[in-house]
């Protein structure tokens, strides 16, 4: 009842805010004629050009006749030219400044078009489910049903449509819903939340077409005894960092449905959307730490949402496992804290102790972000040369994000190899030319008395370092950081930066058999592509799912099973928190060579 009475205020403030905007509609000749151009322009499937005029056209202080048409149709041709997101803000305003529109119905279908064109198949199903209920449209409403069918079928499971049956208060969508959840079992058996629903259901709805229907499986049905596993995930889904939080949200579905095929042990994912928020997260770690039957949380993006929710759910004994946050420190916020991912720190570690073992370089260099990032990686790296005998030749140097000339820090480093090489008097002795044509030519000495220099530096970055440190005839073997893995950059600016190694979460041989049969088959399952993200998601399943040995632990067991993983294999990286404070400190060395990456540890 609450949620039916915040949703008629909702309603009732946005119809004040329509009729104001109303209000002021003004017929306007000239906007007539732009209008029809536009239509002509789209129905003869010249998108660009239509997106161009009606964008003109709803760029306006005084509302217009053709106001909602044109913001519906600007956003019809930004669907077509797949600028998915802008188009959503097209569509918004006709929702939500224009709720009595015509257009609305066409609006909200659209919007569920937009939705799945950026695979946020849940936001999507919303959308055509309103036009199903609420429109008035019936050649719209059916194909909205045919969307929905597809939708509800192949792109959401089981939680998934729990969820949406607990916030969609319209009748006709719940009962479509809760049918599309009944055929997900194969068989007559459901669980006894299902059976929960549908009894919910047919007692609230006697009279609903489909509530025969639902009786009769309801009278057949018998309640599973086969083992749960529940596992939570918080991830941002709708803001924020909404798109990297479905990639990671489609990875752990692959996995759990690949775990599916061959158990019998059902997985349950509890699914919380974090919105990007730290009092969102926390609320949602909180309600699912409520329910005693989830063993483990996934979650979340960002380091300080995770925090957070490490720190509210520290009693609860439901260990908490961090796909991607990376800050140091992270884990010993609490005992049930499990980072996945190296942190900066371990990282900057991994690349000093390769390039002083294995590659036998000694001195030493470094150009950094003044970030968190940055400062954690070269921590890392300074305190490993230290420790292992190497020597630091000049303070680490610092710039600030988004800095394209980094010449006097890369100078810095440059004078202080020169009066390395000037103190050399066996190397004075065979260069004495090459210093007097220095006298002509500053830059003319290359520097060779500094074995590594360690560029922990972002991708839109690398082409400036690489290009000035050429400049400034700086020779040195280059070690970077995971912001490096990007074949493209290093294409671009092969000539400059070509031998470098560096650390990274993340490798794939994306040349294999094996891989490209698995990503086939995760495209056509998941519909999306896999990418970086989908494999943090997949590898973090995959450890949660081997620990379940067709049962269901509880928390203490679960916890003190992730504390013994040792060199998980993961798809992109292996794991291992035995003996490292719940902090995976594996990653990958590689190493990139005329247009080509190759892991060397």
């Amino acid at each position: 009842m609450k949620r039916h009475i915040i949703f008629l205020l909702l309603v009732t403030l946005l119809c004040s805010v329509t009729s104001s905007a109303l209000a002021q509609v003004t017929y306007q000749s000239e906007v007539e004629a732009q209008y029809k151009q536009g239509v002509k322009l789209y129905q003869n499937a010249d998108y660009t050009q239509a997106a161009t005029l009606f964008s003109r056209l709803v760029d306006t202080a005084i509302p217009h006749q053709r106001i909602t048409a044109s913001y519906l149709l600007y956003g019809k041709s930004l669907l077509k030219t797949n600028q998915a997101e802008a188009g959503i803000l097209a569509l918004q305003k006709v929702i939500n400044v224009y709720p009595t529109s015509d257009y609305l119905d066409d609006a909200h279908f659209e919007m569920g078009s937009a939705f799945y064109q950026l695979s946020n198949y849940l936001s999507a199903t919303r959308e055509m489910g309103w036009v199903l209920d609420y429109s008035s449209d019936t050649k719209l409403q059916t194909k909205a049903r045919q969307v929905l069918e597809f939708l509800l079928e192949t792109r959401l499971d089981a939680q998934e449509l729990f969820d949406l049956l607990d916030e969609i208060p319209a009748e006709n969508m719940r009962g479509f819903i809760l049918s599309k959840l009944v055929q997900k079992n194969a068989g007559s058996t459901l669980y006894s939340r299902e059976i929960d629903a549908v009894v919910a259901f047919t007692n609230e709805f006697p009279t609903n077409p489909l509530t025969p229907k639902l009786q009769n499986v309801l009278d057949q049905a018998s309640v599973s005894t086969d083992a749960t596993v529940k596992i939570g995930v918080i991830l941002p889904l709708k803001a924020g960092y909404a798109t990297d939080g479905m990639a990671i949200l489609n990875g752990i579905r692959y996995a759990k449905q690949e775990y599916e095929s061959t158990h019998a042990t059902t997985v349950e994912l509890i699914i919380r959307d974090s919105g990007s928020n730290v009092v969102t997260a926390v609320k949602a770690a909180r309600e699912l730490v409520a329910d005693p039957d989830i063993v483990v949380i996934i979650g979340e993006l960002e380091s300080g949402i995770t925090a957070a929710i490490g720190t509210a759910i520290a009693n609860s004994g439901v260990p908490l496992v961090a796909p991607v946050a990376s800050q140091h420190g992270l884990a010993s916020l609490g005992e049930n804290i499990f980072q996945a991912n190296a942190d900066w720190y371990h990282r900057g570690r991994k690349i000093a102790e390769y390039a002083i073992n294995v590659m036998n370089l000694h001195t030493f260099a470094s150009i950094a972000p003044a970030d968190q990032y940055g400062k954690e990686m070269v921590e890392g790296f300074t305190a490993t040369v230290q420790e292992l005998g190497g020597e630091l030749i000049v303070e680490p140097k610092w710039y600030y994000q988004g800095s394209k000339d980094l010449s006097r820090q890369l100078k810095d480093i440059r004078e202080k190899g020169l009066e390395l090489l000037k103190n050399d008097p066996e190397w004075v002795l065979k260069n004495s030319m090459l210093l007097a044509e220095a006298v002509k030519d500053t830059f003319i000495v290359p520097i060779t008395s500094i074995d590594g220099l360690f560029c922990p530096v972002y991708t839109e970055d690398i082409q400036y370092v690489g290009a000035q440190c050429a400049s400034l005839n700086l020779r040195m073997q280059m070690l970077g950081g995971d912001y490096w893995y990007a074949p493209d950059v290093l294409r671009n600016s092969q000539k400059y930066v070509n031998g470098v190694v560096f650390v990274s979460d993340y490798f794939i041989d994306e040349f294999s058999a094996d891989y490209r049969l698995f990503v086939a088959d995760f495209r056509q399952k998941m519909r999306t592509d896999f990418g970086h993200m989908q494999a943090f998601g997949y590898d973090v399943m995959k450890v949660m799912l081997g620990l379940t040995n067709g049962t269901s632990p509880d928390r203490s067991e679960f916890s003190r099973q992730l504390n013994n993983i040792d060199g998980f294999p993961g798809l992109k990286n292996r794991i291992t928190w035995r003996n490292h404070d719940r902090v995976n400190t594996e990653v990958n060395i590689v190493n990139y060579q005329n247009g080509k990456f190759q892991k060397l540890k």
